[in-house]
């Protein structure tokens, strides 16, 4: 069984935290960029223009392509200063023995 992690997403001005122990999915990262690219009132290619990516991808981010490619979603969430934080989802503490 793998680990998987806890991403959290904190915006600014406004919060939204998914709970611990909790994944986020594509849908609620969707919901988050567009609701925040949509508050800074950017258009999808001023977006775009913005974080040097194409308009293509920053429409498929906001649709919740599964495979959008990390670095350019991780440059998206940072332009439009959103904060993302990854915690294990257990302590991360292994019994005496097992390091």
């Amino acid at each position: 069984m793998s680990r998987t992690g806890t991403i959290t997403c904190i915006r600014t001005h406004q919060h939204i935290f998914t709970p611990y122990g909790k994944t986020i999915d594509t849908k609620t990262l969707d919901t988050i960029i567009r609701s925040q690219r949509k508050s800074k009132r950017l258009t999808i290619a001023e977006l775009a223009a913005h974080c040097n990516v194409g308009i293509r991808f920053i429409s498929e981010l906001e649709n919740g392509k599964e495979t959008s490619e990390i670095g350019k979603a991780l440059k998206v969430i940072s332009r439009l200063n959103l904060v993302v934080t990854i915690t294990p989802a257990d302590t991360g503490i292994m019994p005496e023995g097992q390091e």
